[in-house]
């Protein structure tokens, strides 16, 4: 379990956690992992102008006090089915995952083609094609309304280059995927696309050596990179054509739910739809994905994570709803089971988001077995114990979850 707590908070004995958010995304949040063991050390922290930290409550070693990290609608256990009893989902599949994967490749590569243009027609003083924009997102409102998990374990699990255009790609992905598991119709969908893939398009009027600095933002620096969003909406706003929802999402994705955010220091009441689902699936994708800096977090750790930022960062209706709609465990999570066997998590199971599907291939210690698919919603089958991190075993989750 993990929780943010202000910097005047710090106590000796506790466990930071380095999230591998980018210093540009929140330069206040001190993330250097590890053991808090002094005084000084927590002095150090509050004179470089930090003002949080997330901490891991599990490896945390001092008692906490009651009112550390609270807030009105904030619960930091992380959720069982209960929390979704709710929650709407999206239906039926109309094509299986491996039917589904040609088309959603396709419909990726052409949206990451067109990511790359249009970021460098905009530096060059070009305009975006607004109707091509529109016609590049129907592809991917296509793929995920036939099959959603094969447009999401595409843009998660397999491996691309330049984080810059992948990071475009995956937000307007997971933001469309999310609004099918919220019931959206097709034009909001799409709408909701356009706007995950053009929501940091102001970072290109950002100078390069702010965006790239490997240490911490100056004040300054920051007023600069606060300016991203605005810049967005005003490049997007002179084009014409783009619904207000779509320049709303650009222009409030970095607001956060408790009025913490930037530009406008908006409080959730104050949001609109687009900016809270554009601002949750911002973070999980950069929680989530791997930069030449640090390893991506594995997913069930960052869904951990941001449950800990319930009723702070996020609403916690929409964080809820985000949870079961990737799941517990999402499409790819390396997880070990009660009886010892290893695999990947293949596909999510609605009613049962703590007994998703698996593709079983190794034993405890990590020898190949036969393949074995299972499905844990059966509870004569045995249960998930804990989810592992690949990395650590130097494989692939690609190499196994899409194989027949």
């Amino acid at each position: 379990m993990y929780l943010k707590v202000p910097v005047h908070d710090l106590q000796i004995g506790m466990y930071v956690v380095n999230t591998g958010l980018s210093r540009s995304d929140d330069p206040n949040l001190y993330s250097v992992e590890g053991l808090i063991t002094s005084e000084a050390e927590i002095r150090a922290i509050k004179a470089d102008g930090y003002q949080e930290v997330i901490i891991d409550m599990d490896r945390t070693m001092v008692r906490l006090h009651a009112s550390v990290g609270q807030s009105e609608d904030s619960s930091h256990t992380f959720p069982t089915t209960g929390i979704f009893a709710a929650c709407g989902m999206s239906g039926q599949n109309q094509t299986s995952l491996f039917e589904e994967l040609p088309q959603a490749e396709k419909a990726l590569g052409e949206m990451l083609c067109f990511v790359r243009e249009f970021t460098r027609d905009i530096r060059l003083g070009k305009q975006i094609d607004v109707i091509a924009s529109g016609a590049i997102v129907e592809g991917v409102v296509d793929s995920v309304s036939r099959n959603s998990q094969a447009m999401l374990g595409l843009c998660k699990l397999r491996s691309f280059d330049e984080y810059t255009y992948t990071h475009s790609l995956n937000v307007s992905v997971l933001a469309v995927v999310y609004g099918k598991c919220l019931g959206l119709p097709r034009e909001q969908l799409r709408e909701l696309g356009l706007a995950g893939m053009f929501h940091d398009v102001g970072k290109t009027a950002v100078p390069e050596q702010i965006l790239n600095k490997p240490g911490k933002l100056t004040h300054d620096e920051f007023e600069i990179m606060k300016t991203h969003p605005a810049k967005g909406r005003a490049m997007l706003f002179r084009i014409g054509d783009l619904s207000r929802e779509i320049l709303d999402g650009v222009l409030h994705h970095h607001e956060r739910h408790n009025g913490k955010g930037y530009p406008n220091g908006l409080t959730g009441s104050q949001l609109g739809l687009f900016p809270r689902i554009i601002g949750m699936v911002d973070v999980y994708d950069a929680l989530t994905s791997r930069r030449c800096y640090k390893l991506g977090m594995i997913p069930n750790k960052a869904l951990s994570l941001m449950f800990g930022l319930r009723g702070e960062d996020f609403e916690a209706g929409h964080l809820d709803r985000f949870i079961k709609c990737l799941g517990i465990y999402p499409l790819g999570s390396f997880v070990r089971l009660d009886n010892g066997l290893r695999g990947f998590v293949v596909e999510t199971v609605d009613n049962s988001p703590l007994r998703p599907k698996v593709k079983l291939f190794f034993d405890n210690a990590m020898r190949k077995i036969t393949p074995k698919e299972l499905d844990l919603s059966d509870y004569t089958t045995p249960a998930i114990i804990e989810c592992l991190d690949p990395a650590r075993f130097d494989i692939n989750p690609a190499d196994y979850v899409f194989t027949t």
